[in-house]
């Protein structure tokens, strides 16, 4: 389990480092904003292989439903402190 958790770290951190490369295509606050989502996805996908559930589309499908959260909320203009301001 240890290795698992160790390789999705490893993928984490290339992500991670290919977005800070790409300052000059992304500004600082989407790159906060990707990672964030980044690291919500695989908190949740590190729960799921922890319980046990490996199946990848589990995986794939807590990561999703993980990220919905965060993503309602930036979408919402309503929302001042997060997300889309209306205009």
């Amino acid at each position: 389990m240890s290795n698992m958790l160790t390789r999705v770290n490893n993928l984490l951190e290339y992500g991670l480092r290919r977005l800070r490369k790409k300052e000059s295509y992304m500004n600082k606050q989407l790159q906060a904003v990707a990672a964030s989502y980044l690291r919500t996805a695989v908190s949740a996908v590190a729960a799921m292989y922890m319980a046990g559930h490996t199946e990848p589309k589990d995986l794939l499908t807590a990561a999703l439903a993980a990220v919905l959260g965060p993503l309602a909320r930036a979408v919402n203009p309503k929302d001042t402190a997060f997300g889309k301001v209306a205009k």
